[in-house]
C-alpha cells in the first residue's frame, strides 16, 4: 500500500470536499485500463459499427455474414450469401409501401415482396438481429467499477493513526480481465449476429417458398376450373342431344342415356367444388404469409409464367448449395463461433487483474496522537487472480473443442442431406418431365382424335352413349393431368431453389 498525504482538510466547507472527492473518483476511473468507462473516439466508432451492423472485434473488423476468416475455420467449406434486403418500415405495411416496379413483376414475385417486408416471422427476427448486435458493446466493456466508504460515527471508537483520528475512508475498485477476453467475447458476440443473420435468411428462402407454392396452387386451381366448365359445357350439349333424341324415339336412344349425361354433369360439378376449395385454400395461405388481407375474386388473372426447362446438372446444383444455402452458411458460423469459444477456454489460463484506490480522510479532532497534522491518506492498490485450477481450465478447453468437433458433423450431415435433397429433387423433376411430356405430346391428341370419331360415330348412330361419356370422362382427367404434372414441375423447381438458397434458380 503506497500512501500519499495531502493537505489539511479540516479547514476546506463540507461542500468543496465532497466536490473534490466527487473530481478525484471521476478521475481515477477514467485511470483504470484501457477498457474504462470513460468513452472515447474509439470505443464510439465501435459501438456506431456494432448498432450499423458492422461491429469490429479487437483491431479487426467483423467478418461479414455470409463469411469468415480461415484462422478461426480452416478445416470448414467456407459458405456464403448475399445480405437480405433492407429491414421495412414498421409502419409501412400495406401494398402501397412495395416497391413502383413492382407492378411489372411477376404475380409470384410480387407477392414475394410484400411477404417478404410484411412477414411477422421475418420481423421478430430482425428484431432478434438488432438486439444481438446490441450485445456487442456490451460483452467488450469492463464491468462497472465499485466503491465504498468505512466511515467511524463514534468519536470514541474511531481508528487512530499518528496523522490524526480516521473520519472516513472511501474505496474504489476496478475489475480489468486480460485484454484478449474481452476481444474474444466481442467476436463471440459477432459470431452470433452472423448466425442470426443465416437463419433470417433460411426464414426468408421458407417464406419465399411457401408463396411460390401457394400461388402455384392457386393458378392449378384456377386453371382446372376452366377446364372444368370447358367440359361442363360439352356435357350440357351431349345432354340436349340425348333428350332430343329420347323425346324423337330415334334409335339407340333411351332414356338412360339422358341419366348417364346428367350423373356426369353432377361429377363435373362435384369436381368443381373441389377445385374451388383448393383455390380458397391457397388464398388463405397466401393471406396468412402475407399478413394481410387479399381482395381476389374469381375474376383474378394468376397468368403464370410457363415452366422452363432445367439445364444445370447436380453437380453444378450442389457446388451452388454448398455456396449459397442459409443453413450451412449459419451451421459454418456456428462452427467459427465453436473455434472462438476455444480460444476463450484457452484465456483461463492468464489472470484477471483489479485495480484500485482508497481515500483515508484524516481529522485532528480528537486525535491522540501528538504530532497529529490532520492528513488524508491515498492508496492504490493492484491485485490479480491466480489461475491455479488447472484442472477446471482443461475441462473448460476439451469442453470447446468437443463443441466444434459436434458443430462440424452437424455442417457435414446439413451438406449431405442438402446434397441428397438436391439429388431426389433433381431425379423427381427429370422423372415429371418425362411423364408430361409423354401424356401431352402422345396421350392427350390421340383421346381428342379419339374423341372426335366418337362424336361423328354418335350422330351417325354407329356407336352408343355410353362411349361417348366415358372416353369424355377420360379426356377430361387427362387434361387434369397435365396440368397437374406442369405444377409439379414448378413445384419441383421451388423446391430446388429452395435448397439452393439463391433468389432466382439460375439457367433456366
Amino acid at each position: 500500500m503506497v500512501y500519499v498525504h495531502s493537505e489539511t482538510m479540516d479547514s476546506m466547507p463540507k461542500k468543496v470536499r465532497w466536490l473534490r472527492t466527487a473530481a478525484i473518483l471521476t478521475g481515477s476511473v477514467c485511470l483504470f485500463g484501457p477498457h474504462s468507462g470513460c468513452a472515447t473516439n474509439r470505443h464510439t466508432a465501435e459501438f456506431s459499427q456494432a448498432v450499423t451492423g458492422e461491429p469490429t472485434v479487437g483491431r479487426q473488423a467483423r467478418p461479414s455474414a455470409g463469411s469468415y476468416s480461415q484462422d478461426t475455420a480452416s478445416d470448414v467449406q467456407l459458405v456464403s450469401y448475399p445480405p437480405p434486403a433492407p429491414e421495412p418500415s414498421v409502419a409501412d405495411n400495406s401494398i402501397e409501401a412495395m416497391p413502383t416496379e413492382v407492378g411489372s413483376m411477376e404475380l409470384a414475385d410480387q407477392f414475394v415482396v410484400m411477404a417478404l417486408s410484411t412477414n411477422p416471422a421475418l420481423q421478430a427476427q430482425r428484431q432478434r438481429i438488432a438486439l444481438l448486435r446490441y450485445r456487442i458493446p456490451q460483452v467488450r466493456s469492463l464491468p462497472n467499477p465499485t466503491v465504498s466508504e468505512t466511515f467511524w460515527p463514534f468519536e470514541g471508537n474511531a481508528l487512530q493513526t499518528a496523522g490524526g483520528r480516521a473520519a472516513s475512508q472511501i474505496n474504489l475498485s476496478q475489475a480489468v480481465p486480460w485484454p484478449e477476453k474481452l476481444d474474444s467475447k466481442a467476436a463471440i458476440a459477432s459470431r452470433e449476429v452472423c448466425i442470426a443473420l443465416a437463419k433470417l435468411r433460411e426464414m426468408e428462402q421458407d417464406v419465399v417458398q411457401a408463396v411460390r407454392l401457394a400461388v402455384i396452387e392457386a393458378n392449378v386451381a384456377a386453371e382446372s376450373l376452366a377446364i372444368v366448365d370447358e367440359a361442363n359445357s360439352l356435357v350440357d350439349g351431349l345432354n340436349e342431344v340425348a333428350e332430343t333424341r329420347y323425346r324423337a324415339g330415334g334409335p339407340n336412344a333411351s332414356q338412360r342415356d339422358v341419366l348417364r349425361a346428367q350423373i356426369e354433369r353432377e361429377r363435373i360439378a362435384e369436381e368443381r367444388l373441389q377445385w374451388t376449395k383448393r383455390q380458397e385454400i391457397a388464398k388463405a395461405e397466401l393471406v396468412r404469409l402475407l399478413h394481410q388481407p387479399l381482395d381476389l375474386d374469381d375474376t383474378f388473372q394468376w397468368n403464370l409464367a410457363p415452366v422452363h426447362q432445367l439445364e444445370l446438372q447436380l453437380d453444378q446444383l450442389v457446388a451452388l448449395a454448398q455456396q449459397q444455402n442459409p443453413s450451412l452458411s449459419g451451421l459454418a458460423q456456428q462452427v467459427a463461433r465453436d473455434r472462438q469459444q476455444i480460444q476463450l477456454a484457452s484465456l483461463e489460463n492468464r489472470p484477471d487483474f483489479q485495480v484500485g484506490m482508497n481515500w483515508l480522510i484524516v481529522s485532528q479532532d480528537d486525535a491522540i496522537s501528538p504530532v497529529a497534522n490532520g492528513h488524508d491518506n491515498f492508496g492504490f492498490m493492484v491485485g490479480m487472480t491466480l489461475p491455479v485450477w488447472r484442472n477446471k481450465i482443461h475441462a473448460g478447453i476439451q469442453e470447446a473443442r468437443h463443441q466444434v468437433a459436434a458443430s462440424t458433423q452437424m455442417l457435414a450431415s446439413e451438406t449431405d442431406n442438402v446434397a441428397s435433397q438436391i439429388r431426389k429433387l433433381l431425379a423427381e423433376y427429370t422423372a415429371l418431365s418425362q411423364q408430361e411430356n409423354l401424356v401431352r405430346t402422345r396421350i392427350a391428341p390421340r383421346l381428342d382424335d379419339a374423341l372426335d370419331i366418337t362424336l361423328a360415330d354418335y350422330s351417325g348412330n354407329r356407336t352408343d352413349f355410353s362411349s361417348l361419356i366415358e372416353l369424355h370422362r377420360e379426356r377430361l382427367m387427362v387434361e387434369l393431368q397435365v396440368l397437374q404434372l406442369q405444377a409439379e414441375l414448378a413445384r419441383s423447381l421451388v423446391r430446388i431453389q429452395r435448397q439452393i438458397g439463391g433468389e432466382t434458380m439460375p439457367s433456366l
